[in-house]
């Protein structure tokens, strides 16, 4: 369906009921999404088959690219500045060049437009990310260094890299790596050359405005190059901070950010490599041990990945984590862990979750069904040299809302109560592969959430007929629910243009919604940054109500705001002014 395209926020002091100034932009009509069946098809072991008005469709002949590679890290974010978001695909290590999707859905040619990126080495995660407060995001690549402490690649196959964004060149997206890129110098610092690069988690740690970095590394044998903070200098480069950011020295596959104890700081959630798993407070200079603060089954469920996100609307980010296998080789279990505001308590039985058991490898989260509240979508494949080394049914998990109680201090805790969907209309990457990761992103514009899956993860070597098998499925979400939503596109002050770290509160007839910029990270994948709410069915008059704690304290409100359009807002002038180098 046609829908509003981008609308502009200006605003002039920092606390202010803000007059909302509309230019509306229109473009060509997107592609339709087609059909999909919308009867639940359950997989062995699903919790169960309540109906969704959800589905999503599979549009593979908009990316056009279905050559098999070794799929880690996919990236999703507005690279080329147009309002739509794009795709990298990192491809991982098997020889083959990385790979930059332009969004060109709302154009004459009306599909993904495929460019390769010369990036070569062991790439396990990329990140979209404005690292010189231009205002365009440049891309940060992380790269897998030297295994059990071993030096086994060349120097071009080594370290992490920054590659700066200038804009487009003879219909190229140019991206530059300075100094070769193959240094320190021409990595800003961040090259940590040797590192078991996971993932890295940009935020503002000591309130300069500034953004700074967490990169998330496997461990080695001899305990160098771990999980460490890197804060960035004036000059815009990158300077080590700590590494002990986890105290046992366990590696670390992603650094969630969020202000889990309330006191308006980010704090970070270390999801451990195997376990266990690590809390700490951010302070305003640096981070602190937490893990006091951690439960002992939070702190020692073995995941693949985690979804930070209010599950059951007390505005407090909550944890869920995604597992494959347990300790004993048995599939996992996934766990919901809600924050109380005094710490965390399990939630898994009550939430209907622990019913069902799966070889999760990645999820994502969103109000996929705009009805109000987040949901999670995983992709399941089984690695195992025990199991059946073969794909396995992709599960969305529906949030069907506060319907479940858990004691907690002696107080009856409202839990969203999940139901596990999968099969026909709900994203199967059926026999294509191994899945690896997902990321969602809105990339025709429409409202619902779509999903491009990576189905290439090498799985065992010894078994060659799975190994680097699989492609990419694009998914376009949509919802026969007709429920309203509004898709927010954060413009904070340079340098930190892309407002990480802002609250944004969403009211809509007395209810009110969370959501964090905190740039779409999770493991070996980057979600689309933008704030997406879903509303559910609403009146003709509604309007929504944002409260916008940006990053650098100003804040922000603006009243009657309408629904069902994708809407930028640009931070009223605060502290933030001084570009890196200044």
């Amino acid at each position: 369906m046609m829908v509003s395209r981008k609308f502009i926020i200006g605003a002039i002091c920092a606390v202010v009921v803000t007059a909302l100034l509309l230019a509306k932009l229109t473009g060509p009509q997107k592609p339709e999404t087609g059909d999909a069946a919308a009867t639940t098809v359950p997989a062995a072991g699903l919790a169960g088959t309540a109906s969704s008005t959800l589905f999503f469709a599979l549009r593979n002949d908009l990316i056009d690219y279905d050559a098999p590679s070794s799929s880690y890290g996919v990236a999703v974010a507005d690279a080329d500045g147009d309002g739509d978001v794009d795709i990298w695909l990192g491809q991982h290590n098997d020889g083959s060049t990385s790979v930059f999707m332009r969004n060109r859905l709302d154009e004459a040619a009306g599909a993904f437009e495929r460019q390769p990126v010369d990036v070569i080495g062991d790439r396990h995660d990329g990140v979209w990310v404005d690292l010189d407060g231009d205002g365009v995001r440049d891309l940060f690549v992380v790269r897998g260094g030297a295994k059990a402490g071993q030096v086994e690649k060349t120097i071009e196959a080594l370290g992490n890299l920054v590659l700066i964004n200038r804009g487009y060149r003879e219909g190229q997206l140019v991206l530059e790596r300075s100094d070769g890129g193959h240094s320190d110098t021409g990595s800003r610092g961040l090259y940590y050359s040797h590192g078991r690069g996971r993932t890295a988690t940009f935020l503002d740690v000591n309130r300069d405005c500034r953004l700074d970095v967490v990169l998330a590394n496997a461990a080695l044998p001899d305990g160098a190059y771990p999980t460490a903070l890197f804060v960035q200098q004036r000059d815009g480069s990158f300077a080590l901070a700590s590494d002990r950011l986890n105290p046992s020295g366990n590696g670390v596959i992603t650094a969630f950010p969020a202000d889990f104890n309330g006191d308006g700081v980010m704090d970070l959630f270390l999801l451990g490599q195997r376990k266990p798993n690590a809390l700490a407070y951010g302070d305003g200079t640096g981070f602190r041990s937490a893990n006091d603060d951690l439960p002992r089954a939070l702190r020692g469920t073995r995941a693949t990945d985690a979804v930070v996100a209010d599950f059951n609307g007390d505005l407090r980010p909550d944890l869920w984590l995604a597992t494959d296998m347990s300790a004993s080789g048995k599939r996992g279990r996934d766990r919901l862990f809600l924050n109380t505001g005094k710490g965390f308590v399990d939630a898994s039985r009550a939430s209907g979750i622990a019913k069902s058991v799966f070889h999760s490898k990645n999820a994502t989260s969103g109000d996929f069904d705009n009805d109000g509240d987040v949901d999670v979508y995983e992709v399941n494949a089984d690695y195992s040299p025990r199991g059946a080394k073969g794909n396995r049914p992709n599960v969305f998990w529906e949030n069907t809302g506060n319907s479940g109680v858990v004691e907690s201090d002696g107080q009856q805790l409202q839990v969203p109560v999940f139901v596990a969907h999968s099969g026909a209309g709900y994203a199967p990457s059926g026999d294509n592969g191994l899945g690896s990761t997902v990321a969602a992103g809105d990339f025709n514009d429409d409202g619902a959430l779509d999903l491009i899956v990576a189905n290439g993860s090498k799985g065992e070597t010894r078994y060659p007929e799975y190994f680097h098998r699989g492609s990419y499925d694009l998914f376009l979400g949509g919802d026969r629910g007709d429920n309203a939503w509004l898709t927010l596109d954060l413009a904070g002050t340079p340098p930190n243009t892309a407002a990480i770290g802002a609250v944004v509160l969403a009211t809509v007839d007395g209810k009110t919604q969370m959501r964090t910029a905190v740039n779409g990270v999770h493991s070996r994948t980057q979600d689309d940054p933008r704030l997406h709410f879903g509303f559910g069915a609403t009146g003709q008059a509604s309007r929504a109500k944002l409260d916008i704690a940006w990053a650098d304290g100003t804040r922000q409100v603006i009243e009657d705001v309408a629904l069902n359009q994708v809407l930028r807002v640009v931070e009223p002038t605060g502290g933030c002014l001084e570009q890196p180098g200044e």
